[in-house]
């Protein structure tokens, strides 16, 4: 078959919650752009949707693996590299967007893909803030998660496990320890992903071109900048080896590596819209609602995140009914 105009667009969704939302949003896609297809990697201990007949055929490809490390581990990129790979190996995409389930498009897909053809480039990220090397004080909880070896302690050492008085008394002793000397950093994870422990590396693979940056995970490559992320995993397995033993490594991990390459064309924006909550400190993102539609309307991104399949229930059919009538 030969592709449309615009190319072919392969989505990469990452799923591990609310079967429902991702089944409206695997169905969106592949009803909107007849020739894309949707590769989604489920964590193998979250429920799957019963997906809708619209859903079903050849353009879909769903694998489902354990998310090794849980939240905050390496789980998540092993997750993306994989599916990155079945991409490139077998559907021959011209674009590749990584999305989240609970994204969902704020144009139709034709739109979607041809502002991707119209923009060009090999790449659509943020490019994040550099975390440097000898950073620690300046940066010191975004330094350990990617200078720093991790290890996770066991269930029982959890600090959340503890009563709530305890629990704060513990984590502001775990503060204070952390940052009072640069060898040790004690950490205990959001979402119930445990208490850790960082060990400061001695090497890193951070050299040259090649910098430390953290950023959002969620992006868009060309058929040429899914080549040469492909191609640098290959020739630097030192490199994902540092990151087995990072913490959060999915929010550093792609976006060092595309803008270390100096050959790659990279749009500076991501093609998500996010609005972070600002009581838990900008670190995650909020669940958006009918209020938000103007404001994701007015980022021009292709899609918004996140979403949720009641609490969102208005702005979806807001996007849906934009993406039906365009004009």
């Amino acid at each position: 078959m030969t592709p449309p105009p615009g190319g072919r667009v392969v989505y990469v969704v990452l799923a591990h919650t609310d079967p429902a939302q991702l089944d409206r949003l695997v169905t969106r896609l592949l009803g909107d752009d007849p020739d894309c297809h949707v590769v989604v990697d489920h964590d193998a201990r979250a429920p799957v949707p019963t997906w809708s007949s619209e859903a079903r055929g050849p353009r879909l490809h769903v694998a489902r693996r354990p998310r090794r490390g849980g939240w905050g581990g390496f789980g998540l990129v092993e997750a993306t590299l994989a599916a990155l790979r079945f991409s490139r190996e077998r559907l021959d995409p011209d674009w590749v967007v990584l999305l989240s389930g609970q994204d969902y498009p704020t144009a139709n897909g034709a739109s979607i893909r041809d502002r991707l053809r119209r923009e060009g480039g090999d790449a659509h990220l943020e490019p994040g803030r550099v975390v440097r090397p000898d950073g620690r004080r300046a940066d010191a909880y975004a330094h350990a998660r990617y200078f720093y070896r991790w290890f996770g302690l066991p269930h029982r050492l959890d600090t959340a496990r503890l009563p709530p008085g305890l629990r704060r008394l513990a984590l502001g002793a775990q503060h204070r320890l952390s940052l009072a000397q640069g060898l040790v950093f004690v950490w205990t994870l959001p979402r119930g992903a445990g208490t850790h422990v960082g060990f400061r590396r001695r090497c890193h693979p951070f050299h040259g071109e090649l910098r430390c940056r953290l950023g959002s995970q969620w992006l868009a490559l060309s058929r040429r900048g899914l080549a040469a992320v492909g191609e640098a995993v290959e020739r630097q397995p030192g490199y994902v080896a540092h990151f087995r033993r990072s913490l959060i490594p999915d929010e550093a991990f792609f976006t060092s590596l595309v803008l270390a390459d100096p050959t790659l064309t990279v749009h500076p924006h991501s093609p998500t819209y996010v609005r972070m909550a600002e009581a838990a400190g900008g670190a995650h993102p909020e669940v958006l609602g009918a209020g938000d539609l103007e404001a994701v309307l007015a980022s021009g991104r292709c899609f918004a995140r996140k979403v949720d399949s009641t609490a969102s229930g208005e702005l979806l059919a807001a996007l849906d009914a934009r993406a039906a009538n365009p004009g």
